[in-house]
């Protein structure tokens, strides 16, 4: 992809997309307008999930903007140590609703508005936030963080303190598996935003390794009845330089 090219994406999505905030995100929520929900396990975890695991035990993955997705459940059944943050209230007590899990509440020093939900067994927390608030003092860092749609979704101009965020809650040891989309973004604009490699590459590559593991269609019904013909799943495979 030209640098031209590249720059007329990210204005034509400042220009003509939906401003995503963390209001307007809960409101999706109450409203039931979350069509980005997967009612399954996710089709690039299930495969590469050896990829974010990587032969390790009981590790500390973190799910950011992780809405109800079954993922969580799907890895805290097989031994490991869930967190995730999202900003809406519907999302998370609806996830521990459906799986049956019963769950304590406590609010957070050091994280401005926020309420901390965590599974009776310890395996599934979820911090209710604005990702933008999270601190590494706070959370601690972790081994693996699992990012289907969360990069894609935040507005452009808050990439690059995403990116800082994720950065800073990474050790030397951290896989990180990000999920991005394409799309024809003349089609919609509306998030989650059109995210190719070389945009990936441009908030990660200084500091990390940036491998593309896989591109598939995932075009569905939801995306068809928008007028998309294509639409790209990319699943990245990120680790901090030594």
């Amino acid at each position: 992809m030209s640098a031209e090219c590249k720059e007329d994406i990210l204005l034509h999505q400042e220009q003509t997309a939906d401003q995503l905030n963390a209001e307007s995100w809960d409101e999706r929520w109450q409203q039931g307008r979350h069509g980005f929900h997967l009612e399954h396990i996710h089709t690039l975890l299930e495969p590469h999930v050896d990829l974010l695991v990587n032969g390790r035990k009981e590790i500390k993955i973190l799910f950011p903007m992780c809405g109800k997705s079954l993922d969580m459940k799907w890895l805290a059944d097989q031994g490991h140590k869930v967190t995730g943050v999202e900003f809406s209230e519907t999302a998370i007590k609806t996830f521990f609703e459906e799986h049956c899990i019963d769950y304590t509440t406590h609010s957070i020093e050091g994280i401005n508005d926020c309420v901390l939900y965590k599974s009776k067994d310890e395996s599934i927390q979820i911090y209710q936030c604005d990702i933008f608030n999270i601190k590494s003092s706070v959370l601690g860092q972790f081994d693996a963080v699992w990012d289907r749609g969360a990069f894609s979704a935040i507005m452009v101009k808050e990439r690059q303190k995403y990116s800082e965020i994720m950065l800073s809650l990474m050790n030397p040891n951290t896989r990180y598996l990000l999920v991005t989309v394409d799309y024809d973004v003349t089609v919609t604009s509306a998030p989650p935003y059109a995210v190719p490699a070389e945009i990936v590459k441009d908030f990660f590559d200084e500091k990390c390794n940036v491998e593309l593991i896989k591109e598939k269609d995932s075009i569905r019904e939801f995306w068809i009845k928008k007028g998309h013909k294509y639409w790209t799943e990319m699943l990245f495979l990120i680790t901090l330089k030594t």
